[in-house]
């Protein structure tokens, strides 16, 4: 039995895509959304959802929605990377980035649906 001949790869201008393009988020972006974390009202410490060596999550209310807002224990560039990273994936298995804000002189959080 003779085997089929190697195909060819095709070149980079060609190649099929696998995925929707994700739209352009500015790299060095360090707000998103418009929102600020003077804007979500949290509750008592019973609103901690969770805390680790990085920071906590805490559970928030803006506009009658319910966020889960991270904040980091200090604003890192690992933390920047990951808002923007976060903000910029579109799935409807990937919860939804409602804002966040990384400046070096903002208190550094992100904020989720929840």
């Amino acid at each position: 039995m003779a085997l089929p001949p190697p195909r060819a790869a095709l070149p980079p201008t060609v190649a099929p895509r696998l995925v929707a393009p994700i739209p352009p988020l500015a790299p060095t972006a360090s707000r998103y959304g418009g929102l600020a974390l003077r804007d979500i009202a949290f509750g008592s410490s019973q609103g901690r959802l969770g805390k680790g060596g990085q920071g906590t999550v805490r559970l928030g209310r803006h506009y009658g929605g319910r966020l889960a807002v991270k904040q980091p224990l200090r604003a890192s560039s690992a933390f920047a990377s990951e808002c923007q990273i976060a903000a910029a994936l579109h799935h409807e298995s990937i919860i939804y980035v409602m804002g966040f804000a990384c400046a070096p002189r903002e208190t550094p959080f992100l904020a989720l649906d929840y």
